[in-house]
């Protein structure tokens, strides 16, 4: 199996643009740090590969988050840069129906929120849209919020599957995080798309049978791009997506800061350690009393700085 990529390609006549994702090892690494399997990793698979694709076709923004939430019972998220670095979560609740119902193969009609949030690079200014749908896939819930939400004629595939190397076709074996494929594509029609381009564009997509059907050729983009497009490739660039997290201790402490001064010294009272867990990565973050209580004079500090003074400074 061929490494991750990120092609970015056109026909040649440049009418419009598409984006080619094979994320099959980075959703086996997101599989494994959640320690997922069955539908679940796949949701999430479908999730990543979906923010990498979006990502791709923002060149103005620096950071795309996607989130697809149904109310408490379950949220699955990606944050991806326009350089491909990603990273993406689910969490649900033990008695999720909705989670059940996709476990065993079901469309579960659940109703979702659909959010993108998009940053500036070197800017706070933040765009966001956000929709409702009724959740059967990922795939379809995505469409619906790029139709509703986006200035541009967009439309995506992925598809993500377990598939054995070695013909074990156990369901253990089949839904072993290693064995998971993901694959994407996202079309951008370019202004002044020609009516009839459009329309062969269009019954193209909608003929194309899936990733998984095209067999050996998903693994090398020259192959795969004739299975997407009805016109001959224009190759544009290429990026390799990577799994990348900007949690740190210091993003950790400065969260912990934001409860104040009164909240930190009663952690620190407990005499127990704090721990935080990253949502994205699963790494552990351990704050001891000791820099507790250090955080809470530090708070104390930053309060005190901020309040406006009461003295009359003006004669």
């Amino acid at each position: 199996m061929f490494q991750d990529y990120l092609l970015f390609a056109s026909d040649v006549q440049t009418r419009y643009a598409f984006r080619v994702v094979h994320l099959s090892h980075l959703a086996q690494e997101a599989a494994k740090r959640h320690k997922l399997q069955g539908a679940k990793a796949l949701i999430l698979a479908d999730t990543l590969t979906s923010g990498v694709l979006i990502a791709s076709i923002l060149e103005t923004e620096d950071r795309v988050n996607l989130r697809i939430q149904c109310g408490s019972e379950f949220t699955v998220a990606s944050e991806t840069t326009s350089q491909a670095e990603t990273r993406g979560y689910i969490e649900w609740t033990e008695d999720s129906e909705v989670m059940e119902r996709l476990e065993s193969d079901r469309p579960s009609g659940a109703s979702v929120i659909v959010r993108s949030l998009k940053s500036l690079p070197e800017s706070n200014k933040l765009t966001e849209g956000i929709t409702q749908s009724y959740f059967d896939t990922v795939e379809q819930v995505v469409n619906e919020h790029l139709d509703q939400s986006y200035q541009s004629n967009l439309k995506i595939r992925v598809e993500s599957w377990y598939a054995s190397e070695n013909g074990d076709q156990s369901p253990e074996h089949l839904r072993a995080p290693e064995h998971l494929r993901a694959y994407g594509v996202i079309y951008l029609e370019l202004p002044g798309l020609d009516a009839k381009v459009q329309s062969d564009l269009h019954r193209h997509i909608d003929s194309f049978t899936g990733f998984r059907a095209a067999g050996a050729k998903i693994d090398d983009p020259d192959q795969l791009a004739p299975l997407l497009i009805p016109d001959p490739m224009r190759p544009v660039n290429s990026l390799k997506p990577h799994w990348s997290c900007t949690c740190s201790l210091a993003s950790v402490e400065t969260m912990l800061m934001s409860l104040g001064s009164k909240e930190l010294n009663e952690l620190a009272a407990s005499q127990e350690s704090t721990e935080i867990c990253c949502h994205y990565c699963k790494n552990n973050y351990t704050i001891s009393p000791e820099r507790l209580l250090a955080l809470s004079i530090s708070a104390a500090a930053n309060a005190a700085t901020a309040k406006p003074s009461n003295s009359d400074d003006f004669n």
